[in-house]
């Protein structure tokens, strides 16, 4: 396998996508924030970035959570239910600890699948799907964890000592630090 080394995007790299949305005077908090190539794809797939504060988008859970909220914003729009199917995503993707799981969603969800396909949220080759970036399955593992009140200590119990444990641990406390 290759290795490959990502560095920060220049900031006038960064400065020049912005414009591209009407944004001429980004904090230089906020240009940091996107200077990690990940963080920027986030920033581009929300579709109303004009209504978000720039100085209230400072972490990746900030970029996570604007962009879980339009999702839900417009999915409900079509009457779909896109908060059920990432949340089932993501507890299958955790069963096998696996980030690719087999399509099974297409019955039931149908036209909130295609709609996450189309957003880019969902990656689909036909036979299996993943989010677009662990991150994104990070976040959302996280909040359906601390949304269905779940215990971390009965967790950490129920799952024993594993290398998995640790990242479930630190999504979890990550999400909480930010949100509580």
């Amino acid at each position: 396998f290759t290795n490959f080394k990502l560095k920060l995007l220049e900031e006038n790299k960064v400065k020049t996508v912005l414009s591209k949305f009407g944004i001429n005077k980004p904090t230089d908090k906020f240009i940091k924030l996107l200077q990690l190539p990940s963080h920027l794809n986030i920033f581009c797939k929300l579709d109303y970035k004009e209504k978000y504060s720039l100085d209230s988008l400072k972490t990746l859970n900030d970029l996570y959570d604007a962009l879980w909220n339009e999702l839900i914003e417009q999915s409900v729009l079509h009457n779909f239910n896109v908060g059920k199917l990432l949340k089932l995503i993501s507890a299958r993707m955790a069963e096998p600890q696996q980030i690719t799981i087999t399509n099974n969603f297409k019955d039931d969800f149908h036209q909130e699948l295609n709609f996450l396909i189309s957003k880019g949220i969902i990656l689909d080759d036909k036979k299996e799907i993943q989010f677009f970036h662990q991150s994104f399955y990070d976040f959302v593992f996280a909040k359906q964890f601390v949304e269905s009140n779940k215990s971390i200590i009965k967790y950490i119990k129920q799952q024993g000592q594993s290398l998995y444990i640790r990242q479930v641990i630190k999504m979890v406390i990550e999400y909480l630090r930010d949100y509580n």
